[in-house]
């Protein structure tokens, strides 16, 4: 049975593939688009965006507490400086994350 947390990452993962795909239509309509995959590790889900060769880190998500991180500069971590939103947010955390990754702290 899935936890509140991991079905408010399932919903994540389909509004960052959605953010891709309405960016890629109104931008590139002609390009292959980025496909959102994951992995999981022991305190966080790292979010990928895969197309052909290409992969980069979107964002990560801990584990415990559906906190939206930014990655870091390597695969491995999120960057420290801070939580940018929450997947349990009633917008699932959309508010703080772009097609790209997450969004800067003001």
């Amino acid at each position: 049975m899935q936890s509140d947390i991991e079905k408010a990452f399932e919903k994540y993962l389909n509004i960052v593939q959605e953010m891709i795909n309405k960016w890629y239509e109104a931008n590139h309509p002609t390009l292959d688009r980025y496909i959102i995959t994951y992995t999981s590790g022991p305190k966080y889900w790292r979010v990928v965006k895969e197309r052909d060769n290409d992969r980069s880190v979107h964002s990560f998500v801990r584990k415990a507490d559906g906190a939206i991180l930014k990655a870091g500069t390597t695969w491995k971590a999120p960057a420290p400086n801070g939580v940018r939103g929450n997947i349990t947010a009633q917008d699932g955390g959309a508010n703080c994350i772009t097609w790209c990754g997450t969004k800067y702290l003001r």
